[in-house]
């Protein structure tokens, strides 16, 4: 693993963290910042969670052949 895949994983999890927050957040019924930016950090940390995983499984892979 190269440190660009790495630090592609390492945003993987760090998005993958926020959106668990968020979901705890809303689930608890008084979200600390208000449901508004809650859902919005959903909206936006679902996919960058996803394109982040998805893109340092190809630069491992990429390294490997």
């Amino acid at each position: 693993m190269n440190a660009k895949s790495s630090l592609l994983l390492f945003g993987a999890c760090f998005c993958g963290v926020g959106v668990t927050g968020c979901i705890f957040e809303l689930a608890y019924g008084a979200p600390k910042f208000g449901t508004l930016a809650n859902y919005v950090l959903l909206a936006l940390g679902i996919p960058a969670t996803a394109a982040f995983f998805l893109s340092a499984v190809k630069a491992a892979n990429a390294q490997e052949k």
